[in-house]
């Protein structure tokens, strides 16, 4: 990391809190990890503290990840969007993929898988900064 440059900000949402921890214990040393557990909460706390990438899980009561994804994109349309989902072939899905919404990775995830996707869509934003 060079000298006066930020870890990159990820905001974890899903349900699952135990898998909201994992990720954060993982990749704590690389990025500066934010949880939330719903998409209300994942919203407010955007609303306070802004974020470079957004790593969603599909599958949540109340908003699911998709509906989360698009008020993210409405709202900071520079974060970095990955959607995990085990549903990886419903047409919602699918759409979000072909049109760019987010990127979509099957669950359970692989740590060095998501380390390239989401380093890679960090990098493809600050190039378009």
């Amino acid at each position: 990391m060079e000298a006066g440059s930020r870890r990159a900000r990820v905001l974890v949402v899903d349900d699952d809190a135990p898998n909201a921890r994992t990720f954060r214990r993982v990749f704590r040393e690389r990025y500066e990890v934010l949880t939330a557990l719903s998409g209300a909460e994942a919203l407010a706390l955007l609303e306070r503290d802004p974020v470079d990438a957004a790593v969603v899980d599909y599958s949540m009561p109340g908003m699911d990840g998709l509906a989360l994804l698009r008020q993210i994109e409405r709202r900071s349309p520079a974060v970095a969007r990955l959607l995990l989902t085990g549903y990886g072939d419903l047409p919602e899905i699918l759409e979000a993929r072909r049109t760019g919404l987010a990127t979509v990775l099957s669950k359970p995830w692989d740590r060095d898988e998501l380390e390239l996707v989401l380093e890679g869509a960090l990098a493809a934003g600050r190039r378009g900064r």
